[in-house]
């Protein structure tokens, strides 16, 4: 049995077996002072009869969380680096101030009183989902608490289960943390279903109804709307994939009559909101589809701008892999695109969206056009699907030692020197990501 043990950092969670469809899942709940008290099980999902049912959780990632994946890597861009400390399995754990703050709202649903009219709270259908009861839950999945984020290894591997667990979880919980924290449900809850009802059925309408449209109300939309959770890439299969989901913002939830609504409307703050609620009626996509709609979707590790879509193309043979190089998984792209065309090639344009996608910079233009002539010199020999992708040192090789190579290297102003250096760079430690 191969096991996901990790002998270099403690992990408080027990062992999954990743030769099978294994997965963790987290239940919690809190103390008297406030503490939150979690606790990991393992399972295995083929055993339908043990496996309790899940919910799932799709939030934004603290930058605390990206360092505990990635401890190499130097981030350009810091989001929140607050951190809080949980108990799990009896260990103390520490996690980021978004989670916590998801984890603390729901504890908050959990523990409430059912919502219905009988409780004396104003509760608004359109809003609030009936059938989803906070206090009937119990087993939830957590990317940051149901992996070992320290294991290369197991990471692979529940990247690949990604489409198994969204798409068998009851529902997606989408976390929304609001502007306003402080905002209570009577407030949030009155504000968003009165602008819903009366304001997006006017921009359903004609031009000149939106224009009329108040303005400054609509601004008390864009804790939702506009939320920074939309312009991440990993949430379009969690949302894509999930057989229901809901949204919680502070205390308001929001079901699918909100997003049926909006999207009625002409116009749409976030492009890849749209996309999303279009492509939850879709069955089929391709990795050529996928990177036009979703390229603009951020991630910190440049490589999940590829893997956060894979739950969504079961055929394509890319996997996810954090052990190979930005330029490996970019020449795994290529090859894709290519061989996902069913009727013509146009190398150019799949090598040109393979970079812009993986948002490869000026270090990558040297690979980038001596690939588009690579595949291009090996389309007129006869491409075959079955020799796989090609590597970054045999791109190299192919531009320093070939007649077209060199042809393509001259044009292109680069001289023999950089060849040979790219060459060694490509075979000794591969470029960091």
């Amino acid at each position: 049995m191969s096991t996901s043990s990790d002998q270099t950092s403690f992990y408080p969670g027990p062992d999954i077996d990743i030769g099978l469809n294994s997965i963790r899942l987290f239940t919690f709940t809190r103390d008297n002072a406030g503490n939150i008290l979690g606790h990991l099980e393992a399972h295995n999902t083929d055993d339908q009869d043990s496996c309790p049912k899940w919910i799932a959780l799709s939030y934004t990632w603290d930058t605390y969380h990206f360092k505990a994946a990635y401890p190499d890597r130097i981030f350009v861009r810091t989001i929140n680096i607050q951190e809080y400390t949980i108990s799990l399995n009896g260990q103390p754990f520490t996690i980021g101030a978004n989670l916590w703050h998801a984890l603390q709202a729901l504890l908050d649903e959990q523990q409430a009183l059912p919502r219905t009219v009988d409780h004396g709270l104003t509760i608004d259908p359109f809003l609030f989902d009936g059938s989803i009861e906070p206090s009937s839950w119990r087993y939830f999945w957590i990317d940051a608490l149901c992996i070992n984020q320290n294991n290369a290894k197991e990471r692979d591997h529940q990247v690949c289960l990604m489409r198994f667990i969204y798409s068998r979880a009851e529902f997606v919980i989408a976390w929304l943390a609001p502007e306003n924290p402080s905002a209570t449900y009577q407030e949030m809850s009155s504000s968003l279903s009165s602008l819903v009802r009366q304001w997006v059925p006017e921009l359903a309408k004609s031009r000149e109804a939106r224009d009329n449209v108040n303005w400054k109300a609509y601004a008390e939309l864009r804790s939702v709307i506009g939320n920074a959770y939309w312009t991440r890439v990993w949430i379009v299969q969690e949302l894509i994939l999930a057989k229901k989901f809901v949204c919680l913002c502070g205390p308001v939830w929001i079901n699918q009559h909100f997003w049926s609504a909006f999207e009625k409307t002409r116009i749409a703050p976030c492009s890849s909101l749209r996309s999303i609620l279009g492509h939850r009626r879709t069955s089929e996509f391709s990795l050529e589809s996928l990177l036009h709609s979703y390229q603009g979707q951020e991630s910190t590790d440049q490589r999940d701008r590829i893997y956060g879509l894979l739950g969504l193309l079961p055929a394509c043979q890319i996997r996810p892999n954090y052990e190979i190089s930005l330029a490996d998984l970019f020449l795994r792209v290529v090859h894709e695109l290519i061989f996902d065309r069913a009727l013509s090639f146009n190398i150019r344009d799949d090598v040109d969206l393979a970079a812009s996608a993986l948002q490869l910079g000026p270090d990558y233009d040297l690979l980038t056009t001596a690939t588009a002539a690579f595949y291009e010199t090996q389309y007129r020999l006869g491409l075959s699907r079955a020799a796989g992708a090609y590597s970054e040192k045999k791109i190299y090789n192919w531009l320093a030692v070939t007649e077209v190579g060199r042809v393509t290297m001259n044009s292109s102003n680069w001289n023999e020197e950089q060849i040979r250096r790219a060459i060694e760079l490509s075979s000794s430690s591969h470029r960091q990501t």
